[in-house]
């Protein structure tokens, strides 16, 4: 009697990890960008300044490292909590309107057109900079370059 309780047991406790399982996708990619920033956050200062987009050299892996790239945890940690706040928001407004799927395309879109569309502003910065001073601005605040 004892092993057919335990097995019923076993069997109601997978059923329940697999109703969850299903929210998995849900939960792991809106994730990712935080673990992203908060792991890069971790890495040297010479390192990261090798992450940060500058107009002077276009390369696709600066583009989009540049978003996730913090020089200060304390600015890490704050982006972090209000990406955080705002994509259970919206998820949360999307979810209650039945339009998970715009949602998840939104998402998606973000992720992809926001690194490009802030390194295109950058440039422009530069552009603007070099034409009104004429001195090449790097997108790289000083305050973040390294010493030496």
């Amino acid at each position: 009697m004892r092993c057919v309780k335990e097995r019923i047991i076993s069997i109601i406790t997978m059923i329940k990890i697999n109703m969850y399982l299903k929210y998995l996708p849900q939960v792991i990619l809106p994730a990712l960008p935080p673990a992203l920033a908060l792991l890069i956050c971790t890495f040297p200062s010479e390192n990261r300044l090798e992450l940060v987009f500058t107009p002077d050299s276009i390369n696709l892996l600066q583009i989009y490292s540049s978003n996730y790239t913090h020089f200060s945890p304390l600015h890490c940690l704050s982006n972090v909590t209000l990406y955080s706040l705002f994509i259970l928001a919206a998820y949360i407004v999307f979810r209650s309107c039945r339009e998970e799927g715009i949602f998840w395309i939104s998402f998606v879109a973000c992720l992809l057109l926001v690194p490009l569309i802030s390194a295109i502003s950058w440039m422009l910065v530069a552009l603007t900079s070099w034409i009104l001073t004429g001195k090449f601005r790097k997108s790289v605040p000083d305050f973040i370059e390294s010493p030496g």
